[in-house]
């Protein structure tokens, strides 16, 4: 289990917020709910978005505490993943072929291969660009972006045998393709309206108000339907 540990600080030193997510029992979830949708990959921590760290100390005592629990890698903040999944029927594989045959190939990068044989591309983006999640932003291909998360090794997928993310590259994380980025980038939240300062009058003086009244009276009531918008106009 001190293995967990040894992955999560060596991604925390690489600049990546680290939480801990669910690991598994005698073939079952940490989690205890017997029907999982998820097992062995959702976050422990409620609002672990807010609590992903790259504190080693905080990291240690994490495991230290609850070793049976697996390592998960917040994504955003300049840390994109793009998630390929090769399942029967989620056409991943060929979803990510038609994109580059289109803008050409991904670029070589970080890459874990997942235990159902999908991959996890990891790129980098600006940290001031905003890129949600998203889910099916092909068949079969998900963005892990702001407020998202991925599972990393070495953790595993147990259902009977353990197998585990493995490492699919010796490449850094690189920076996400132009088109990528462009496609993927979130507009900016719109700014908010400022109202129109309001204008401020000084008091009428007791000599306008008595022109107003003498005014009015020469004129008569504006009566709806007798032309009272224009006579109102005209007395003023």
């Amino acid at each position: 289990m001190s293995d967990f540990i040894t992955y999560a600080v060596a991604y925390a030193r690489e600049g990546w917020r680290v939480l801990q997510v669910h690991g598994w029992s005698e073939n079952h979830c940490t989690c205890g709910n017997p029907h999982c949708r998820s097992p062995g990959k959702h976050p422990v921590a409620r609002g672990w978005q807010n609590t992903a760290t790259t504190d080693e100390q905080t990291i240690r005592y994490w495991w230290q505490e609850h070793p049976q629990y697996q390592v998960g890698i917040a994504t955003g903040q300049g840390l994109l993943v793009v998630d390929v999944d090769v399942k029967p029927g989620k056409r991943g594989e060929e979803s990510l072929e038609e994109l580059e045959r289109i803008h050409g190939p991904l670029p070589p990068t970080y890459t874990v291969r997942t235990p159902s044989g999908g991959f996890h591309f990891y790129y980098s983006y600006p940290a001031d660009v905003h890129i949600s999640n998203k889910v099916n932003y092909r068949p079969g291909i998900d963005i892990r972006g702001d407020g998202g998360q991925v599972v990393a090794p070495p953790s595993a997928y147990v259902n009977g045998t353990r197998v585990p993310y493995v490492f699919a590259t010796e490449h850094r994380v690189t920076q996400v393709p132009d088109w990528l980025l462009s496609d993927l980038r979130s507009p900016a939240p719109a700014a908010a309206s400022v109202p129109a300062p309001l204008k401020s009058y000084s008091a009428a003086t007791p000599a306008v108000l008595d022109a107003a009244r003498q005014q009015l009276q020469r004129h008569g009531p504006a009566i709806e339907g007798q032309g009272g918008d224009a006579h109102t106009f005209r007395a003023s």
